[in-house]
């Protein structure tokens, strides 16, 4: 074998492996803008500021490209700013795992208060049911819309039900948990 040979050899396992990892970081990249509007949804943010978030997201992430582009140009470092960002793009969005709801137990506790102590008051029977699915209590967000619906369907423009669905499209159309207050939800609406 030649030095030509291994040359060559090394030049297309080094194409194959950035491909590769090209490859896993659109992935993560592409699968990542899929779920973020309903992600902002569970946290509680209008269709107005998820555009807003989504809009300054895509400015940030043209700056940067911009900006990298005159360090790499300026240092000559091309590899070491790609292999960067590729890195920043697959560890960015497992993160997202690791940020918390921003609901402690003592604010679900006073919104728990809250909305027994005034069970028709929509507002605090709403802000429990937001804090309650952003903390991963499920059932009792479902169950919390659910009366607000059965009691006022129509209160604020049908919120109640806006949000229940907005939560069913978070989880995810084809869960089990998912059909399960579908089907509280037509038995409530039709039934």
């Amino acid at each position: 074998m030649s030095a030509t040979d291994a040359s060559a050899r090394n030049a297309t396992r080094f194409i194959v492996l950035i491909g590769l990892t090209s490859l896993f970081a659109d992935m993560t990249y592409e699968g990542s803008r899929s779920i973020t509007g309903p992600f902002l949804g569970t946290l509680g943010a209008t269709g107005a500021l998820v555009a807003t978030v989504a809009g300054a997201g895509e400015l940030v992430g043209y700056g940067l490209r911009w900006a990298s582009g005159v360090i790499a140009d300026r240092t000559r470092r091309y590899w070491a700013i790609t292999l960067f960002g590729y890195t920043i793009n697959l560890l960015a969005v497992p993160a997202l795992a690791l940020a918390g709801s921003g609901v402690d137990e003592g604010e679900l506790a006073g919104l728990r208060a809250a909305a027994a102590e005034r069970p028709n008051d929509m507002d605090a029977q709403f802000a429990l049911a937001q804090a309650a699915f952003a903390s991963g209590a499920r059932d009792e967000a479902a169950d919390t819309l659910l009366e607000m619906i059965r009691r006022q369907p129509d209160w604020n423009e049908g919120a109640a039900k806006a949000k229940l669905l907005q939560i069913f499209e978070a989880v995810g159309l084809e869960d089990p948990w998912v059909s399960a207050q579908r089907r509280k939800l037509s038995l409530l609406l039709f039934g």
